[in-house]
C-alpha cells in the first residue's frame, strides 16, 4: 500500500477515535495494522490541551455537584416560587438530557425521562399547592390526571413502556377512586363496577389498536390494560370480602372464557403482532 492511502486510512481511524465511532482499542489494533510496524507519533497541537480539557471537567463536575447539594439541603427554605422554578429547570434539562443527546445505552434515556416525570409530579404539586387547588378533589384529581397524561406523552415519546405502564395504573386508580367516591360505587357494587370498568377496557383496547397500527412502541401497554380492567372489578369484589354470588361467579367465568378462547382463537395474530414491536426497523419512520 502506498503512503497517501495509508495516511488516509490512518487519518479516517483517528477521526473514529475521536469521535468515539469505534472503542480506542480497536482504533489502536486498526492504526498498528496498517502502519506495518512503523511508529505512530500522535499529533502533539492535538493532545496537549488534554490534560486542562480534563482538569475542565473535574472543576465543572465538583461545582454542579456542589451546587446540587446546597440546592436539596436549602430547598425547603427557598419560596414557592423559586422551588417551582428550580424543579421546572431541573425537568427542562433532564429531558434536554434524554431526547437531544445521543446517548448509548436506551436505559439511559429511560433513567433520564423518569427522573424528568418525577419532577413534573414534584412541580405539578407545588403549582397545585400555591394556588389551592388541593383545597378542592376535582382540581386534585384533574391536577393529577394532568400529570399523569404528561408520563403518557413522555413514555410514548421516549419508547419507554415502564412509564406508560406507570401513568396508565396512576389513571386507572385515579379512575377507581372517582368512582368510589364521586358516584359512590363501593367495590362489592359489581354490576356498576363492571359496567364502569367495561368501558375504561374499551378505552385501553381502543389506544392499544389504534397505536398499533401507527406502529407505536408502547401500543401493547394499553392491550395489556384493556384485559387487566376487564377483570378489575373481579378484583375488587375479592378486595371487598363479600360472599359471592350467582352473578358474579357466572361474568366472572365467562370474562375468563371469552379471554382464553380470544388468545387460543388469535394466538398467531397475537404473536405476530407482538413480534411487530421486538423489530428495532418496526418504530422506524419511513
Amino acid at each position: 500500500m502506498d503512503d497517501s492511502n495509508k495516511q488516509l486510512i490512518l487519518k479516517e481511524i483517528e477521526t473514529w477515535r475521536k469521535s468515539r465511532l469505534l472503542p480506542a482499542e480497536y482504533c489502536d489494533f486498526l492504526s498498528n495494522l496498517y502502519a506495518e510496524g512503523e511508529s505512530l507519533q500522535p499529533d502533539s497541537s492535538q493532545h496537549s490541551w488534554r490534560p486542562l480539557i480534563e482538569w475542565k471537567r473535574l472543576l465543572l463536575s465538583l461545582a454542579g455537584s456542589t451546587i446540587l447539594v446546597l440546592l436539596v439541603l436549602h430547598f425547603t427554605s427557598f419560596p414557592s416560587w423559586m422551588q417551582i422554578g428550580f424543579l421546572l429547570t431541573g425537568t427542562i434539562l433532564f429531558y434536554f438530557l434524554a431526547f437531544r443527546l445521543p446517548l448509548p445505552f436506551h436505559s439511559l434515556r429511560v433513567g433520564f425521562l423518569t427522573i424528568g416525570s418525577l419532577l413534573v409530579a414534584a412541580d405539578g404539586y407545588l403549582l397545585a399547592e400555591r394556588l389551592r387547588l388541593l383545597e378542592s378533589p376535582a382540581w386534585s384529581l384533574s391536577a393529577l390526571v394532568v400529570v399523569l397524561l404528561i408520563w403518557v406523552v413522555t413514555g410514548a415519546a421516549g419508547e419507554s413502556r415502564m412509564i406508560v405502564t406507570a401513568a396508565w395504573i396512576g389513571i386507572g386508580a385515579l379512575y377507581e377512586f372517582a368512582l368510589i367516591y364521586m358516584r359512590n360505587i363501593g367495590f362489592d357494587d359489581y354490576a356498576f363496577n363492571s359496567l364502569y370498568w367495561l368501558i375504561f377496557a374499551a378505552v385501553s383496547m381502543g389506544l392499544g389498536v389504534f397505536l398499533g397500527r401507527n406502529r407505536l412502541f408502547i401500543a401493547p401497554v394499553w392491550a395489556v390494560s384493556a384485559v387487566v380492567a376487564l377483570l378489575a372489578p373481579d378484583f375488587l369484589f375479592l378486595f371487598s370480602g363479600s360472599k359471592p354470588y350467582f352473578l358474579v361467579d357466572t361474568v366472572a367465568f365467562l370474562k375468563i372464557s371469552l379471554i382464553v378462547t380470544a388468545v387460543v382463537v388469535f394466538r398467531e395474530g397475537i404473536k405476530n403482532w407482538l413480534d411487530r414491536f421486538r423489530n428495532p426497523e418496526y418504530n422506524k419512520k419511513k
